[in-house]
């Protein structure tokens, strides 16, 4: 039995399978949603690709014949997340990338694209205070648990997520854009001193001010 051929099966509360959004039968994942609006992400893994990790600190593990990954899991609360030199330059890079895109794409016209060079913007920022608290951030692209009770941002963080909004206007788009650089500077000198890696500000500033 394959993995979609298994989730079909599954019953999730009151509702059946309603449908997948991957239908690779050779992927080792599978995403599928049921009639009563639940979810279920099923990840399958062969033991030898199973090691401890910051991500399996707080896993609810519900079956362990042979008691493997309890002892993952009690290994990994050992581990603290630290950010690396080469995680900040991606970060980085990332960020002035989106920057610079969000604005070529508002002067092109190009608002969707703008905006979601904008919404990049800002979850780059949700990233970066993640790293700075020692928090391991999400995979590039995904906003699970940046907002709403599970967030481990501040208040005040998740208040700037909030007010960095803009409509289709190119000038509110720049303008956002602006309004997140002291934070992003903040972040970048905070994540530098942790990493001992270099803040170089003129040649920050040089590349943010090539679009602004």
């Amino acid at each position: 039995m394959n993995l979609l051929q298994r989730s079909e099966t599954w019953q999730s509360g009151t509702g059946g399978y309603c449908f997948f959004e991957e239908m690779d039968p050779r992927s080792p994942y599978t995403v599928a949603h049921y009639d009563d609006f639940i979810k279920v992400d099923t990840f399958y893994y062969q033991p030898k690709n199973l090691t401890p990790s910051v991500w399996l600190k707080e896993i609810k593990i519900v079956k362990d014949s042979n008691g493997l990954m309890e002892g993952i899991q009690s290994s990994s609360q050992l581990l603290d997340y630290v950010p690396t030199k080469e995680e900040v330059a991606i970060w980085r890079n990332k960020f002035l990338a989106n920057l610079h895109e969000s604005y070529r794409r508002a002067m092109r016209g190009e608002v969707y694209y703008a905006l979601k060079s904008l919404d990049s913007l800002r979850l780059s920022m949700a990233s970066g205070w993640y790293m700075a608290q020692g928090i391991q951030p999400n995979g590039y692209g995904y906003w699970t648990h940046y907002e709403g009770e599970k967030s481990r941002l501040t208040a005040e963080q998740q208040s700037h997520l909030a007010s960095w909004y803009a409509g289709r206007d190119a000038s509110d788009i720049v303008a956002v854009s602006r309004e997140m650089l002291l934070e992003f500077k903040k972040v970048h000198q905070s994540l530098c001193e942790k990493t001992g890696d270099e803040e170089n500000l003129s040649r920050l500033d040089e590349i943010i001010n090539l679009v602004l």
